[in-house]
């Protein structure tokens, strides 16, 4: 199979994008998150496609995005006020909820569950597809299973070129991680999976306090114990501890930084004592919005500069940062150093 990657401005190419998504076939397409890799969510034989072309267990439920708020109950049954109060303040935008399926929905799109994760997106690329091809669309990740997920239409070309017919370059994804998953069948509300909204976002907006386990065993997208994964195995560290391996450590390097003080002492480290190392700096902003939209980013750089070990500066232990530190430890290497 050919893949064909059209920018979105192209005459013509959301059109094409919506007749193949109507004809069930998959495409590539942005979102504000990550690049999504959509289906019609009420076709059966078009969400196997999802899940061959990425190599994705089909027992793994899908998020299914949707026009609007208003075309929420047509997925959804016994939706509660919450819900709605929620997306009222946050769709369109990265907050997935978590509700009862309609009777009606394929068991494909849910991973056998009686439950449906369902969210509006902001992009409006995709935004345009759904309202031209009037389909509800799974869309996890563009990227094959477990590997870290693509952000531009070139990451997704990369990992997907030959699996899939078509993606659609939309530039880069805004926030460049998934969205928050919340699952509003329970009481409190639980946080199935960090992300840009946050338990204090949500509980602003509810009044109430939210359950956030950092750890569950709820089947969703994105909760496997090794996801997200770049090809060298990677390690979250400390900056005692990356100094320390830098200094044990053989092979090519990539070190993943957010902090300018320990990018400074680094270089200073690298040119002095271990000039002959193969090391590669990658210094990010310390703000965790900007951080966070270039996070893929950079591990796909390092996986393309071929390094075979990557240490990362661990983020700072906030709620802010709670939803990158959950995909760095995911994609963390079970080996040691």
């Amino acid at each position: 199979m050919k893949t064909k990657i059209l920018h979105h401005n192209e005459p013509h190419a959301l059109n094409q994008a919506a007749e193949l998504l109507l004809q069930g076939d998959v495409v590539a397409l942005p979102t504000e998150t990550v690049y999504g890799l959509a289906a019609n969510a009420s076709d059966p034989v078009a969400l196997k496609k999802i899940f061959d072309a990425k190599g994705r267990p089909s027992n793994h439920p899908l998020i299914v995005h949707i026009q609007s708020v208003a075309t929420l109950s047509t997925w959804a049954t016994n939706i509660p006020e919450q819900a709605y109060q929620l997306a009222a303040a946050f769709w369109p935008g990265p907050l997935t909820l978590v509700l009862e399926k309609a009777p009606w929905v394929p068991y494909e799109v849910t991973g056998g569950q009686n439950t449906i994760a369902v969210r509006v997106p902001a992009n409006p690329i995709m935004q345009t597809v759904l309202n031209l091809s009037g389909l509800g669309l799974a869309a996890p990740s563009a990227n094959l299973y477990k590997k870290i997920s693509a952000t531009t239409a070139e990451h997704v070309y990369a990992g997907l070129a030959g699996r899939i017919p078509m993606i659609i370059d939309g530039g880069s994804c805004a926030f460049g991680i998934e969205s928050t998953i919340l699952d509003v069948t329970r009481t409190p509300p639980r946080i199935l999976r960090a992300g840009p909204i946050t338990a204090s976002d949500i509980a602003l907006v509810l009044s109430q306090d939210i359950d956030a386990p950092k750890e569950h065993d709820i089947s969703i997208s994105g909760n496997k114990k090794s996801h997200y994964q770049p090809n060298a195995n990677l390690f979250l560290m400390s900056a005692k501890e990356i100094k320390e391996a830098l200094i044990t450590m053989s092979g090519e390097i990539g070190v993943f930084l957010y902090s300018a003080h320990l990018c400074d002492d680094l270089l200073t480290l690298t040119k002095i004592s271990l000039p002959n190392k193969n090391i590669l700096l990658k210094q990010l902003p310390n703000e965790k919005v900007r951080y966070a939209a270039l996070m893929y980013t950079t591990l796909h750089e390092l996986d393309k500069a071929r390094v075979d070990n990557i240490l990362v500066e661990h983020p700072p232990n906030t709620e802010a940062w709670l939803d990158v530190i959950d995909r760095l430890k995911r994609a963390s290497s079970s080996k040691a150093i």
